[in-house]
């Protein structure tokens, strides 16, 4: 087979499935903009006849206060990133530039976490929060950044591995510590591998479902997973509010995908010829 002919057919399946995978967004945002009654007709009228907003009004004008559940989100979001950048770039460099014992067998132990299932640990971790009062508090939804940020340890050290050691003893000699080489160094020619764990965390907080239907109670507590659900029952007759809900709610995911996915791939892979 001739390579045009490969990579045609390539390029023809790889846009065949791009476009499948669109269509689902396309008809939300379409029906986002209908009138209720017309959401479901058939066959699908993709662009609407009677275009209407009333669906995002109701949004903002029920008993619900869709604004302060966006603001929820971005606080989660991030103090996410936030102890995403702090705790897994410092435990990033120890695993990758700090030589103490045991250092291979611990970093093993902790990626080894990755294969369990936050099922496993859900009810220990719920008595521990509800113990030291973190229920129906948006600090549940955020605190494990803080705690255990186990991809993006693995995705920086991978990243910080590729550095050359030179580097880091060089600053020694000119009378650096361990903190300002991380800052001052190798965080600013890290940037690859950080806008893709900020992208890559700021999407799983913002789309996190599990642990804030878990621990969150109060309406003004709720973030915008829990808030479309909430739409979703609260108005499960009028369906272009339900579908402007989605609509509203992935608005920041593709902003911030357009401006980042050319980071994506290469810092995913930075480190994958060394460590």
């Amino acid at each position: 087979m001739a390579v045009w002919l490969r990579r045609g057919m390539v390029s023809l399946v790889t846009w065949a499935g791009a476009i499948l995978m669109l269509v689902p967004l396309v008809w939300m945002v379409s029906a986002s903009f209908k009138p209720s009654a017309d959401v479901f007709e058939f066959p699908i009228k993709w662009i609407p006849r009677n275009p209407t907003i009333d669906g995002y009004k109701v949004l903002f004008e029920s008993r619900f206060n869709f604004l302060l559940f966006y603001w929820n989100t971005f606080v989660t979001a991030f103090m996410t990133i936030l102890g995403v950048v702090v705790v897994g770039s410092m435990t990033a460099y120890a695993y990758a530039k700090i030589r103490f014992a045991g250092k291979n067998v611990i970093f093993l132990l902790l990626i080894a976490t990755l294969a369990i299932p936050f099922q496993v640990v859900m009810i220990p971790q719920f008595i521990i929060f509800r113990n030291i009062g973190l229920l129906d508090t948006l600090t549940s939804q955020w605190i494990g950044a803080f705690l255990n940020p186990v991809m993006a340890i693995f995705l920086l050290r991978q990243y910080f591995m590729t550095l050359p050691d030179e580097l880091v003893d060089s600053a020694k000699i000119d009378g650096c510590g361990h903190l300002q080489i991380l800052w001052r160094i190798v965080m600013p020619i890290s940037k690859p591998v950080l806008v893709t764990v900020i992208l890559l965390y700021f999407v799983s907080a913002w789309n996190n479902y599990e642990t804030a239907l878990l621990y969150l109670r109060s309406v003004d507590k709720y973030v915008v997973s829990i808030a479309v659900r909430v739409f979703s029952g609260e108005l499960s007759v009028n369906y272009s509010a339900v579908m402007a809900a989605s609509v509203i709610s992935i608005v920041p995911l593709i902003i911030l995908l357009l401006f980042g996915q050319r980071y994506i791939i290469s810092g995913i892979t930075s480190g994958a010829v060394k460590g």
